[in-house]
């Protein structure tokens, strides 16, 4: 039998599900395997209905949140047994909508009363009573519905979600996608289907069209929410979705409310409703639709870009790349340019201190990268070769052996900024140096055959190809630094 035909089956355990411990897991989710951190996440969200049981509305932003996450990353949960739990969500977010819409649809009408004239106002308030009613019963409902099936799902999931299959080949080294690659897809491709769906809309008649627009923000809230907190970027884009999300909610219970008010005979009521509605899809539609969401959702490059704070994860590979002899490789095209191109720099960088330790035949280099969450991976890395494709072997190593071997390395350094940007099929680096006028763009390959162009906001900024140039190789850049190394937490 061929090593080819041969598999290997690695199970990876997922720390237990408590809350703090969840907590500490979503700090480091983004690093983590794809199939890992989307496992993180659904744990968080657990986490988070668990501890809204007591609000409905709490309860459903968390229901959203944790469906979504199951529903987006059904790939990388084909082995999970989660099919009867997804049953119970789903029953579940039936009863929790219906009482978080009559609650939505009482408290805004009561918000807007002020705005009414007297003959609405009053009408407003024989309405108001109506839902009042209404959401007794339904919160009753809900809180049945949330005692059953959340119940069920929670004596399901965790145990289904603790835990992963990776399925590999002996001799052929896994390459896995860490999650914040994973997530930045995910991102890259629902804000394409909103803007697909924009440029659709006709006007409010287009209600089919401004129902995915509705969903698209809902979905991307959900996605960006965990790492609202930890990465800047994510939570300017978040927050930009979350205003849209409410305007077209304000404009959907408006017109909601303006039919009930229509049904009970109400006219001057649901008259003044059908205005407030139409101003809601006028606000949307101007800060929207008007550019088919190219300003409200610009941040949605710089969120994509910072969710790609990861390494490769060398938990279960130091390459992805490797001859036929399962030797690693690393294959790339190096850029001069003339200066760091905005959209890189608008991209939070990973703070890389790198120097090599004196040798004839051996030159090591020890590396800190720090990434903007304030966690830091020590690597050392062994290269031969020259131009496009060289033998590159790395391992991790930790904190204490970095300090030990790095005083060695004082003569050869060198420290840059490295902004990470997703476009396409590739992930171009850019390296701003720190010790010297000096900004390099870096493509990681497939194959030494692969060339491809620069993308449009990276081409402008290109001098030339140094691929083949020994004098832009980070060993022969290196230079005495007296500086000591920046503390970095290892958080």
């Amino acid at each position: 039998m061929s090593t080819e035909s041969l598999a290997a089956i690695h199970a990876v355990e997922v720390v237990p599900s408590h809350a703090q411990m969840i907590e500490q897991l979503l700090h480091d989710a983004l690093h983590r395997p794809a199939p890992e951190g989307v496992r993180i996440v659904a744990l968080w969200w657990i986490e988070q209905l668990r501890d809204a049981r007591e609000s409905h509305t709490n309860a459903m932003v968390a229901l959203q949140g944790l469906r979504s996450t199951l529903r987006e990353n059904r790939e990388l949960l084909s082995d999970a047994p989660l099919k009867r739990g997804m049953r119970h969500l789903q029953s579940l977010a039936g009863a929790l909508e219906k009482v978080c819409t009559a609650a939505s649809e009482r408290e805004w009408l009561e918000s807007e009363a002020d705005m009414l004239l007297p003959d609405a106002a009053a009408e407003a308030q024989e309405l108001s009573a109506v839902l009042a009613e209404e959401h007794q019963q339904l919160a009753r409902v809900a809180t049945t519905a949330l005692r059953k099936h959340f119940d069920a799902f929670d004596a399901i999931a965790p145990s289904a979600l603790s835990h992963f299959i990776v399925r590999g080949t002996v001799g052929v080294a896994l390459n896995l996608d860490a999650f914040s690659a994973h997530l930045s897809g995910r991102l890259d491709r629902s804000v394409t289907r909103m803007k697909r769906s924009m440029q659709d809309v006709e006007g409010r008649s287009s209600k089919r069209e401004i129902r995915r627009i509705a969903d698209g923000l809902i979905r991307v809230r959900a996605m960006l929410q965990p790492f609202v907190a930890t990465l800047p970027s994510v939570g300017t884009l978040y927050h930009g979705v979350s205003h849209g999300q409410q305007q077209l909610d304000a404009m959907r219970i408006a017109a909601t409310l303006a039919k009930r008010a229509r049904r009970q005979k109400l006219g001057g009521l649901a008259a003044m409703l059908e205005d407030v509605s139409l101003s809601h899809y006028n606000a949307f539609a101007s800060e929207w639709l008007a550019d088919n969401g190219e300003r409200s959702l610009a941040s949605a490059y710089a969120a994509r870009a910072a969710l790609q704070l990861s390494m490769d994860i060398t938990h279960f590979s130091n390459a992805s790349i490797t001859s036929e002899f399962g030797v690693p490789r690393e294959i790339e095209r190096k850029y001069l340019l003339s200066g760091c191109p905005p959209e890189a720099s608008v991209v939070a960088g990973t703070r890389i201190e790198q120097g090599w330790i004196p040798g004839r035949t051996l030159r090591e280099r020890l590396r800190r990268s720090t990434y903007p969450t304030g966690v830091s991976r020590y690597t050392r890395t062994v290269k031969f070769g020259r131009g496009i494709s060289r033998v590159e072997l790395e391992e991790d190593t930790d904190r204490p052996l970095f300090d030990a071997l790095w005083p060695l390395t004082i003569s050869a350094r060198v420290r840059k900024r490295r902004h990470a940007i997703r476009d396409g099929a590739h992930t171009w680096e850019i390296d701003v140096f720190t010790d010297r006028d000096l900004v390099l763009a870096e493509v990681e390959l497939r194959s030494a055959d692969e060339n491809p162009p620069p993308p449009a906001w990276l081409e402008r900024w290109v001098v030339r190809d140094v691929t083949n140039e020994p004098g832009f190789v980070n060993a022969n850049l290196a230079m005495a630094d007296e500086e000591p190394p920046v503390p970095a937490s290892d958080a």
